[in-house]
Formats: structure tokens, sequence, C-alpha cells
């Protein structure tokens, strides 16, 4: 999950709570509705198989679909269409499906989702469904997909207003279900992220009277980083750097090897030979520099990675994250030759980029933060190593996770995530400072 909304004003954060009990029925009817976008588990397809568990209207058309019973929607070249197996029910412009009862489910290729759902046609080829469901089912659909179920309540109440939070934040829009914002999976709800939910019923995190991004990460390694830092725009009072002790400083390590094929001996004017032989080797970084370059002007181009020469990060900002950073990277490409048939090897070179073009070329489940603290280089390999996973900005999931097991109450963590606030609830209020 990432990215800070616009600055707001640099005065007291208030966490806002409504009653810690479950919704009642009248509550539940009234909660904000969050509009996401299903793209995380469903990928680019187009089609999909859907099944209700109980009926569900298709809005504005009089018929509706029948419970246990599987329907497949279809990209066509009108809209989507709609079959009960291989029957035409018919063709629309776009799908939306209302339930007929609250608890009911719409499972999406096996997935269930609670809530409206309504389906698009996406980029002229793919299915796409939205899901229109109320916050706190959302927020239900996101804590065990954000954080372990098996961590102590505490940690998981801190996640819950920290989510909630942040899908507020973004009310009107529609967001999607990936760590582009946050993972939620639907009717995937555990009992003890769902008592977190209940527990923290309508609790958010305010600054200045408006909803914060109340972002998070896995780790800060150990150093909180400030949002201007991280995102630019204006330092907020609430992200400030600082150490944390209770966070677990997750380290991380990678190694490149300057030489990724070696082609002493091959034939470059024979290359059909031996191209489907040979692999680079560091698999998983190359893959990852090749869906790069495939985004970004080589799409259709079959590339090989034949080296790594140079990789650097430098540039530490106030908070100890690097943010530049230096990378040469020679390739081939499949029927790229030189005027003497021979293949042509060509060199694709960044100096002085910003960290997170770096990160994203090796791949940010490879660098897991920017927190570099080590960077050595050899004649064959060069090695880097960190602290942290994800940005730092804000909770800290595994320092949420210690400080509740430490006993600390889930207020004092989301103080200790967003510092300089003041706790409001059931009309009682305490300064607390993080």
């Amino acid at each position: 999950m990432k990215r800070l909304c616009a600055a707001v004003a640099l005065l007291a954060a208030v966490l806002s709570s409504l009653p810690t009990a479950g919704p009642t029925r009248a509550e539940a009817a009234a909660e904000p509705v969050v509009n996401v976008k299903l793209v995380n588990y469903l990928g680019n397809q187009s089609e999909l198989t859907v099944k209700p568990t109980d009926t569900y209207s298709l809005s504005g058309t009089g018929m509706a679909l029948a419970p246990n019973t599987s329907y497949r929607v279809k990209a066509t070249a009108a809209g989507l269409a709609l079959y009960e197996g291989t029957t035409l029910i018919g063709e629309f412009p776009q799908l939306h499906l209302a339930p007929s009862k609250p608890n009911a489910v719409l499972s999406i290729n096996g997935r269930g989702y609670l809530g409206d759902m309504a389906f698009v046609k996406e980029n002229g080829q793919y299915v796409r469904p939205v899901n229109a469901v109320p916050i706190e089912e959302y927020i239900k659909g996101v804590v065990p997909n954000e954080m372990p179920t098996s961590w102590n309540i505490e940690a998981l109440k801190a996640q819950a207003v920290a989510a909630r939070t942040y899908a507020l934040s973004y009310a009107g829009a529609t967001i999607d279900d990936t760590i582009r914002y946050q993972v939620y999976g639907g009717y995937t709800w555990h009992p003890n992220s769902t008592k977190a939910v209940e527990e923290t019923y309508g609790q958010v995190l305010k600054y200045n009277g408006r909803l914060i991004s109340a972002v998070f990460s896995a780790s800060n390694g150990g150093k909180t980083e400030s949002n201007a830092n991280a995102w630019g725009g204006t330092p907020l009072a609430i992200f400030p750097i600082k150490n944390d002790p209770y966070d677990n400083a997750v380290p991380w390590g990678l190694t490149v090897q300057k030489t990724q094929i070696d082609l002493t001996g091959k034939p470059l004017a024979n290359y059909a030979a031996w191209w489907d032989t040979v692999s680079e080797a560091d698999k998983a970084i190359a893959n990852n520099i090749k869906t790069w370059m495939k985004a970004n002007g080589y799409n259709g181009k079959e590339i090989k990675i034949v080296a790594i020469p140079k990789l650097s990060l430098y540039a530490p900002l106030s908070g100890g994250r690097v943010s530049k950073g230096d990378i040469a990277i020679e390739y081939i490409t499949k029927g790229d030759v030189k005027g003497d048939g021979t293949l042509a090897i060509r060199r694709l070179e960044f100096i002085g980029a910003p960290a997170a073009k770096i990160r994203a070329l090796i791949g940010n489940r490879v660098m897991l933060s920017y927190l570099v603290t080590e960077v050595t280089e050899t004649e064959t390999s060069i090695t880097v190593k960190g602290k942290g996973d994800g940005h730092g900005v804000g909770l800290s999931q595994y320092g949420a996770k210690k400080m509740g097991e430490l006993g600390k109450k889930y207020t004092e963590i989301l103080s200790r995530g967003f510092a300089h606030h003041r706790l409001r609830q059931n009309g009682t209020n305490t300064a607390a400072n993080g």
C-alpha cells in the first residue's frame, strides 16, 4: 500500500471514534461505501465465472440471477455478454448486480464478495468487476490480507483503524485491491481480524479535522521516514523522522553478477544456434529488468540481459534512505544485428536517476527498501544490503506487532505511527505524542 494524499494543514491529528460495538442494522445501512476495482486476484481476463448464494437483481433489466447457479460474463465487441451455461441471457454495455439480502455473497472465479457488483469492459477486451461494499465489510476483507491474523489483537486493531482511515480518504474515488492502495480479499474474513475491526468500529484518524492518508509499511528498518522524503510535498508533523526501537529492522540483501551471459565462444552471427539454451545468471533480477524494458519502449522484443556492469545507490536524504542511483545494462535483442550480420550488444544506462527507477528495474521485492546500509563491489559482482520493507512512512506493521506483544494498546501503537495527535474517544480527550 502506498502513496500519501495531498498535504493537510499542520495542526493536531484527531482519532474520531464511534461506538466500539459492532454496527446495528441502521448503522450498517448508513455506512460509507467503498468502490474497489478487482484486479489483484483476477488479473486481466476476457471471461469470468460468477455464482451467487442468493438472488441478485440485474439493474435496469427486470431480470435476476438465481441462487447457487453459475453464470459467465464475457467481453464482446458490443460490451458484455451474460450466459447461463451455453445459453445467452443477453448483451449489455455494462452489468450491475445488486443482492436481495445484505449477507448475500457473489463468487467471482471462486472468490466471494459482499455488496453490489458492477462489470465493465476495460481496454476494449477485459471484464473488470467493481465492488461497491460498505466500509466495515471492506475493512474486514483488508486486514487479514495486510497483516497476519495470528498476530496479537492490538496490532490488528491498529491495522484496522489505519486501513479504515486510508480507505475513507479516497471517498468518492474508485481504488483497486492491490498494494497500490490496500490488498482487499473480498469475503476472506478471519475471526481474529473481524474482531479487531468490530472493536474499533468507525474509528478513524483525522488531522486538522480532515482524514489523513494513514499509510503503513511492513518494516521501517528501525527508522521512520517523512512523507516529503518519500513522495515530495510539504513535510507533515505526524510523519517525523525518528528511530523506532519496536521495529524488527528486517534485513535484506541482493547480489548482482556483472556478467549475466558469457558470450565468449558464442557465434554472434549464428545466435539461433544457442539463443534458446542460455539464460541469465540472476534470473529474477534479469526478468524484472526485461519486464521494465517491455513496459518502457521494448514491448514485443525478445531480450536477453548479458551484463550489469554498474549498480550504485547514493545521496541519502535526512531519513537515511537513498535518493539516487546509477545502473548500466548490456543486452541483446533477437533479430537485432549489425551491418555485418552479427548480433548487436546494446547498452541501457541511467546516471543520477531517482532511486525509485533503480528499484523498479531491479525489482521492488528484490530491493525491499531505500534504507541501504552497504554497497560493495568485486571484479565479478555487486552486493547491496539494507534494512526495512517498504517506504517506512507512518505505521510499521512489525513495530505494531512488537508493541502489542509488550502490552501496548492499539491507541499507543497508532500514536507511535502517527505522531503529535490527540485521541478522542466517546467524548474524552487525551493528549498523546508519539
